[in-house]
């Protein structure tokens, strides 16, 4: 006598999307597949089942950010202790022209990405 019941692996469904006509996104974001197998001298029956969530997206339109004023910034780091984030104060002082800010090396030694890249 046969009886098998698998958990197919179809993950690779995982993250593909589309979008509407309307500009609604959406994207697969569970998927499971059950496979029943059950078989002896007289015959055999089997039954699949296929489970498939799709989220949808609703797109916000970004408000303007305008900045006239001092302002507090901070950085963070996934994995790196709060301690090791980087944070300051902007005043109007601070304000100028940064330039070409694509080759800047990153402290520790990280790889800097050029503008655009990756």
């Amino acid at each position: 006598m046969v009886n098998l019941d698998e958990l197919v692996d179809i993950s690779w469904l995982l993250g593909m999307e589309t979008t509407a006509e309307s500009g609604q996104r959406a994207w697969v974001s569970q998927a499971k597949q059950q496979t029943i197998l059950k078989m002896n001298e007289v015959g055999a029956r089997a039954k699949s089942a296929v489970a498939i969530a799709v989220t949808r997206s609703i797109e916000m339109p970004k408000p303007d950010m305008v900045i006239n004023g001092p302002f507090l910034v901070w950085f963070e780091r996934e994995g790196l202790a709060p301690s090791r984030s980087s944070s300051g104060h902007i005043t109007q002082e601070d304000w100028r022209n940064p330039g070409d800010i694509s080759k800047v090396v990153p402290p520790c030694g990280g790889e800097t990405v050029p503008r655009g890249a990756g």
